[in-house]
């Protein structure tokens, strides 16, 4: 007896899938539908809750040149009177011409004859602004008195609400519907939008009051996006589908920088937050036009899209949630695995998020529209290596039946310690402007590979709890949404200094490799025991209330291996003949049931026949 290989490959088999039957042909998947509106969902998300991060840089009143941040400040002698003078030596000349356009005294920046910009710019700790921008970077000075540490509070207030609704939201997109769950929280955030200009201009206290509230809202985004990609994403494409969809993160911060940008020099600030409120709240419309939480109910699907999506998914998701299993959850390592590298990483992304645009101006002194340009850029690479991640992650496991669990732990890997060497790197190129920009766009490129990661982790562990446990892991990873702003805000507080933020990117390197070593050591991607319990299997998924969560596992998803990859279905010697008895009582009418139907040798016959829909391998006796 030999065991061989399906005729067609897997990646064939996959392709099998798309091809939709001539009386019922759609466009395109719905699957693909569901995804678009999800990543335009994340996308808008981003927007709302990033924009904030550049218009402060044209909201605020900033200090020119950084004074504050000098150890000395002396006027001049009467020759060059109203001219404040760094360190202000008699002995220094050629200065920088900074003078600021609201007409008062200038901060300039003074060379000695004797010395190289590189060695005057490591004598004050800062780098000399180029003569093209001396005037540029007082172009857009706000009116709002904030300094470093209240900006930090207005970046990180989104995060103060959003911690609160994460479990919450994801427990009640399983019970109510993502699609109703998704579609309030996006309409109140953008509704609130509306009012931050004048919340801004009423007091900065009012202004986290308002972004508080609409990180309470959007705190239930990521959790039901989760739960929704549970019930529409087949294992084997589930890389690519979430890596598609929370692409949108990136997209949202590209969109949103230099947009913002456009918007400020055109028509102000307060325009920003009263467009990109107005567009949510026309995405709000289109969601709940096309969107369903089930592929059932889905209006543009073909009956074969429908078989296999619910096929492959198997009953490893229930049709109604079953009761959360919340001491299991808590007491389980791969959970804790998730929890840790979900804080880790975000301290990292956000301390890059919040804090670009301010290293821009602030140290390189760029203006407006140079600064957006370039806030923005790093996350073109990341949006891109974010879907080539999922592609590959999902190629993997496909072609070479790579495990689950070592694609997780690599694109892990890479999402911390390639940032982490990035920033280490800034340490080392201090002032030289082609360097810093290539190496802050890698560190967020290469953030990307997270949505292949610890992210969709949670897709894995329990399908049935996607939503619950996304909204634990966002709930302690959105954290560092508000600690990092404050921590950068805290240390580079009137001191805007190489020294000062250096001490920011090495802490956040830090944070990064201690992330990856823990998910290196006790991630896992399979399927957990108490995802299915026995009293919460689902007759109409074809699940056998009386079977084990093993044998109730259907489909691609049969996680009893680690790996979440494909399980080939082998009935010999002894296996056979048991199958055989089973099929003779059955026509006996001898205790004939649903659960043993699928665990006889019809189960054989559906490995071949839906080999199409579920990717299984089978085999054969040879010279039968």
């Amino acid at each position: 007896m030999t065991i061989r290989r399906p005729s067609h490959d897997a990646a064939a088999i996959k392709s099998e899938s798309f091809k939709l039957p001539t009386s019922r042909r759609t466009l395109v998947p719905a699957r693909f539908l569901i995804a678009l509106m999800a990543f335009l969902g994340i996308t808008l998300n981003y927007i709302l809750r990033v924009n904030i991060n550049f218009a402060l840089v044209a909201m605020v009143k900033h200090s020119p040149a950084n004074t504050s941040a000098m150890a000395t400040n002396r006027t001049t002698s009467d020759s060059v009177d109203g001219l404040h003078l760094i360190n202000g030596s008699a002995t220094w000349l050629d200065l920088y011409d900074a003078t600021d356009t609201d007409g008062g005294p200038a901060v300039l920046v003074a060379q000695n004859e004797a010395d190289s910009p590189s060695s005057s710019a490591a004598e004050l700790d800062m780098c000399p602004a180029p003569e093209e921008h001396t005037q540029s970077h007082a172009t857009y000075h706000g009116d709002l008195p904030w300094d470093e540490w209240t900006q930090g509070l207005v970046n990180g207030a989104f995060f103060y609400g959003n911690v609160w609704t994460q479990v919450g939201g994801g427990r009640l997109a399983e019970v109510w519907g993502s699609r109703r769950v998704m579609g309030v929280a996006v309409f109140a955030s953008a509704f609130l939008t509306l009012l931050q200009p004048v919340a801004a201009r009423a007091s900065y206290i009012f202004l986290i009051f308002i972004r508080i509230l609409i990180g309470f809202f959007l705190g239930v985004t990521t959790p039901a996006t989760q739960a929704l990609l549970a019930g529409w994403s087949p294992p084997m494409e589930r890389s690519t589908i979430s890596s598609f969809v929370y692409a949108g993160a990136a997209a949202g911060t590209i969109v949103a920088f230099p947009v913002s940008a456009f918007i400020i020099e055109t028509m102000g600030w307060e325009a920003v937050f009263y467009l990109q409120g107005s567009l949510a709240l026309l995405w709000c419309l289109g969601w709940y036009y096309v969107i369903t939480d089930s592929p059932k109910d889905f209006r543009w699907i073909s009956e074969e899209e429908k078989q296999y999506i619910i096929s492959s998914i198997g009953t490893s998701k229930n049709k109604k949630p079953p009761p959360i299993p919340m001491k299991k959850i808590l007491t389980s390592l791969p959970v804790w695995a998730v929890i840790i590298s979900a804080v880790g990483n975000n301290w990292g992304f956000y301390t890059l998020l919040s804090t670009v645009p301010s290293y821009m101006k602030t140290i390189m002194h760029k203006d407006i529209k140079t600064n957006a340009m370039l806030s923005g850029l790093p996350y073109v690479g990341m949006w891109a290596w974010s879907l080539g991640a999922g592609v590959a992650g999902d190629w993997l496991m496909r072609r070479w039946n790579v495990r689950t669990v070592v694609v997780r732990k690599l694109a892990n890997t890479i999402a911390n310690v390639g940032p982490a060497l990035c920033l280490v790197g800034l340490l080392w190129v201090r002032c030289d402007w082609w360097s810093t920009v290539a190496l802050m766009s890698l560190a967020v490129t290469a953030v990307g590979a997270i949505y292949s990661g610890h992210y969709v982790n949670p897709v894995d562990l329990a399908p049935n709890f996607a939503g619950t446990l996304s909204g634990i892991v966002n709930t302690a990873g959105n954290v560092p949404g508000f600690l990092a702003p404050m921590t950068a805000g805290y240390i580079t507080n009137n001191q805007t200094t190489l020294t000062q933020w250096r001490k920011v990117f090495v802490i956040a390197a830090i944070v990064y490799v201690v992330d990856a070593i823990v998910y290196l050591l006790f991630a896992s991607g399979e399927e957990q025991s108490w995802n299915s319990l026995p009293s919460a299997a689902d007759p109409e998924s074809g699940g056998d209330p009386e079977a084990p969560p093993q044998q109730q596992k259907g489909g691609a998803a049969d996680s009893s291996k680690e790996s979440g990859v494909l399980r080939g279905v082998f009935i010999q010697g002894e296996h056979k003949e048991e199958a055989a008895s089973q099929q003779k009582e059955r026509h006996e009418g001898k205790g004939a049931k649903r659960g043993s139907e699928e665990k006889g040798v019809p189960q054989s016959k559906l490995s071949g026949e839906d080999a199409g829909h579920t990717n299984r391998a089978y085999c054969s006796t040879e010279g039968e």
